[in-house]
């Protein structure tokens, strides 16, 4: 007997069910936009050369640096998840300031005091900001409980946050950045480094001029930098590449080991400490011993210094 595929009926889409289809999609990609949209946006003519005042209590700061002669501000209100409008929330429990002083740019957003409310630490709005300024501004940031981001700018940078990480791209001049319970990342970066984080990791690369790195609770990673080094950890390890190096290099942790890869031809004095210590890639003149080498590697030279109490420490050629 001759099987018989069973007869299906399609049901193509008819022109009421595309407009249909159509309409949803665009009132969510405009829902979405809607949502997207800041709470409060200032701009300002600036030139180059001001200072970014920036702080909040318990939101996330973003900073870019841009082409044009104009500081822009967007305040952006969080609560529970959502982004919040000027008809979803009363903001009177705060101090909002965003203005501009002669060539410098102040935003602030302080809570007032929350006494007689027992619920006044739960839920409560975050507020965070989103600022572009041009390149060559300086910038002075902090929050309590957000990360911040900062980028494409010439200057001076000071950047604090308590509960949040700190993230730094593509930065000419000083950097100085302080969290107290998260990670740490620096790219591109073009002057004095100084960071340290009581919480977290730092991972830093491409970066000219003197580094200061220090971290209670986390590992360091370092890539292609030049300029003096020194970093210390309690409780991970220490990676760190250097493709040339221009001046002393100081690391040490408690708690990992240590690994450093260096030019092969590069000229130093090395004092290593560990619970073993090799470099076996270079020429090396000195007292060697399982846990200890110090003398001289190609004939000495710059100052390098490596050092674990619960790790090995491993030397190698580039």
């Amino acid at each position: 007997m001759a099987y018989h595929r069973p007869i299906t009926h399609s049901h193509p889409l008819t022109m009421k069910t595309i407009n249909t289809l159509l309409l949803l999609l665009f009132i969510t990609a405009a829902s979405a936009t809607a949502m997207d949209d800041p709470y409060r946006v200032e701009t300002f003519p600036v030139q180059s050369g001001g200072t970014l005042t920036v702080r909040t209590s318990g939101g996330s700061i973003s900073v870019s640096g841009t082409t044009r002669n104009e500081a822009r501000v967007e305040m952006v209100v969080r609560k529970n998840g959502r982004i919040l409008s000027p008809s979803d929330t009363d903001l009177s429990n705060y101090t909002i300031t965003i203005r501009k002083d002669g060539n410098d740019v102040i935003a602030v957003a302080e809570r007032k005091s929350s006494v007689g409310n027992i619920w006044s630490g739960y839920n409560n709005e975050s507020i965070s900001f989103v600022v572009s300024v041009p390149a060559s501004y300086s910038a002075e940031l902090g929050t309590s409980g957000g990360s911040i981001r900062v980028s494409n700018l010439d200057g001076s940078h000071s950047v604090n946050t308590s509960g949040g990480s700190l993230k730094f791209e593509n930065i000419n001049g000083e950097v100085q950045g302080r969290t107290s319970g998260g990670s740490i990342d620096a790219q591109g970066i073009r002057g004095p480094l100084d960071v340290a984080t009581s919480g977290g990791s730092i991972r830093v690369g491409d970066v000219e001029g003197e580094m200061t790195l220090r971290t209670s609770g986390g590992s360091i990673r370092i890539e292609d930098a030049k300029g003096r080094v020194d970093g210390s950890t309690s409780g991970g390890s220490i990676n760190a590449t250097f493709a040339e190096v221009t001046g002393p290099i100081d690391l040490g942790t408690s708690g990992g080991s240590v690994t450093v890869s260096l030019p092969r031809d590069l000229e130093f004095n090395l004092d290593a400490r560990g619970s073993r210590v090799t470099a076996n890639d270079f020429s090396f003149n000195g007292r060697t011993e399982r846990n200890r080498m110090t003398g001289t590697v190609n004939g000495g030279g710059v100052s390098i210094r490596l050092r674990t109490s619960a790790g090995t420490v491993r030397i190698t050629a580039e």
